[in-house]
């Protein structure tokens, strides 16, 4: 799944071209038509300058009650015995337990960019 966002990005809405990603990445999640990456790979494709995207959902993984501490790895493991092994050994990343887990961190990037954008 590519996003495509149009033209250049205003730095005061570095936020909102986030929320419109996030908002793509759970459309496909929902139609069944998701690659088999995690959510910062996803992301990766916005034009936006350095590390703006990296640095702004990490700060929101915090507030996630499952966050494992690494922003690496922030899906909690269910399988294996931690989450590098997790995510790596996973076969269906959306599907399953891990799969609602990473829906379930999807889902709070959306709310708190929405809060922050709406505000």
């Amino acid at each position: 799944m590519a996003i495509t966002l149009q033209g250049t990005i205003r730095a005061d809405k570095y936020d909102h071209a986030i929320l419109e990603a996030l908002d793509g990445i759970r459309a496909s999640v929902r139609s069944g038509n998701v690659p088999n990456h995690g959510i910062c790979y996803m992301l990766a494709s916005i034009p936006l300058p350095g590390r703006v995207v990296t640095v702004r959902t990490r700060a929101a993984y915090g507030t996630w009650a499952p966050y494992t501490g690494n922003p690496t790895f922030p899906v909690p493991a269910v399988r294996e015995p931690d989450e590098c092994r997790e995510f790596l050994n996973t076969i269906d990343r959306w599907g399953g337990e891990y799969g609602a887990l990473r829906i379930s961190l999807l889902d709070h990037l959306i709310q708190h960019f929405e809060d922050i954008c709406y505000a």
